[in-house]
């Protein structure tokens, strides 16, 4: 990182993690190495109170590691204590067990990521029409945990900047009976 751009970072980096919530995930990008492209990982850090009502302004902090390894994240979240909502990649496990931090925090699912399973179940079918005489294979399971999710995003939509305690209301009025749908 070049020293005049380091005070920034550090604003920003302490800006992002002093938030309650944030949601954290990795990019893959190229990186150029000895007769090969590696790839390497951005790991971005969102802080967005804006749905919550919050006034802070929104920002990403992002840092670079040549690998996915778990040591990455808890590195950059080490002093992290807030509601950290992540997909299900194992590297983010230990943040969230008992001891790793002086107090423990908290996983929340992304529900992006989950949607994001079943809709490659659902677009099983139209792969399979692209092929000459493939039976298409229909997935409704699929195709109707996609609907759930989306009404539950539609919700979520609806109650963005309302207090915490109307958005807890809907969702356990509304989204809730969505979500034992779902699950059975």
């Amino acid at each position: 990182m070049s020293v005049a751009a380091r005070p920034l970072f550090l604003l920003i980096e302490a800006h992002v993690l002093t938030a309650e919530r944030l949601h954290g995930d990795d990019t893959t990008v190229p990186r150029v190495a000895k007769y090969k492209t590696d790839v390497a990982r951005i790991w971005d850090y969102v802080r967005d109170d804006r749905p919550f009502g919050g006034p802070a302004p929104p920002a990403v902090l992002c840092y670079y590691s040549r690998t996915r390894k778990g040591e990455h994240p808890r590195r950059h979240l080490a002093g992290y204590t807030g509601i950290l909502q992540v997909d299900r990649y194992a590297g983010f496990n230990d943040m969230f067990r008992n001891g790793w931090a002086d107090k423990l925090m908290t996983r929340a699912n992304c529900w992006a990521h989950a949607r994001r399973q079943f809709f490659e179940l659902a677009e099983v079918a139209r792969q399979l029409k692209r092929q000459k005489g493939g039976v298409p294979l229909v997935s409704p399971m699929a195709k109707e945990a996609l609907e759930w999710i989306d009404q539950i995003f539609a919700i979520k939509r609806e109650i963005d900047g309302r207090t915490a305690g109307e958005r807890l209301s809907v969702r356990q009025e509304r989204v809730a009976p969505l979500i034992q749908a779902l699950e059975t």
